[in-house]
């Protein structure tokens, strides 16, 4: 399940400058695809993850600079050797990944708040990306199923995007290339969190709830009283286990 639910929950609520480290783009095989992020506190904490410990160190060490300048950079891990003890198969990753590492400022932050209201409302909402030639980014926008368009883009947002963003074929994640632009462009979509419900109060429900809110379910709060009588109705982090009455 993505990590972005709770990432944005980090960024609403910290005041630590941060850098935002994203997939764009994967040749051959690696443990995340396109779209898997992960969050590089100033204080070498980081949230999320982009496999499984091959590139977080090297990115980690970039996040100081990136902090300084203010600039977004990509880079590209070629991870095809075959070389045990370098990259390799071995590691689980045989590809190239690209990732760009953005430095999370005031406005991308408000961005990025706008899409998490979004998503807490049950709204899908697409990100699209343009890169300049030394690999940062130097347009983003958000877009959701209803048109709604927010972010930073130089001038008027493109036609050709707001009408290919209409096909289904757009909402993949990756690396898309726009002839009418004659430029790439990176497009994810971001969807709400999955909700859960659990119906019974057994001892098995307990875990089984942990565990659900731990890789990110979310469940709704019960709305008026259901048609039959509840026994047990208790909270734990954002789930909800519905015991039942037994009929006498």
């Amino acid at each position: 399940m993505e990590e972005i639910h709770r990432i944005l929950e980090t960024i609403q609520r910290t005041s630590l400058r941060s850098v935002l480290a994203t997939i764009t783009h994967v040749e051959g095989s690696a443990y995340r695809k396109e779209g898997a992020c992960v969050l590089f506190l100033e204080d070498g904490s980081q949230l999320g993850m982009l496999s499984a410990g091959c590139l977080e160190a090297d990115l980690s060490a970039c996040v100081p600079d990136i902090l300084e300048t203010g600039v977004s950079r990509s880079f590209v891990f070629d991870m095809q050797s075959s070389d045990p003890l370098s990259w390799g198969e071995e590691l689980g990753c045989g590809g190239v990944v690209h990732v760009t590492m953005e430095p999370v400022n005031d406005e991308l932050a408000d961005h990025l708040c706008t899409l998490k209201n979004y998503l807490d409302h049950g709204t899908e909402v697409i990100l699209i990306k343009s890169f300049g030639s030394d690999g940062s980014v130097i347009d983003y926008g958000f877009l959701t199923r209803d048109r709604h368009l927010f972010g930073e883009w130089r001038g008027e947002f493109p036609q050709v995007l707001l009408d290919w963003t209409s096909s289904e074929e757009s909402w993949r994640s990756g690396m898309k290339f726009v002839s009418s632009m004659q430029s790439d462009v990176f497009v994810h979509t971001y969807y709400p969190r999955p909700r859960l419900m659990i119906f019974g109060a057994g001892p098995d429900a307990r875990p089984l709830a942990a565990f659900a809110a731990i890789i990110g379910f979310l469940s709704p709060s019960p709305i008026g009283d259901p048609p039959f009588a509840i026994d047990v109705i208790f909270r734990m982090l954002n789930l909800f286990y519905w015991g039942f009455q037994r009929k006498r």
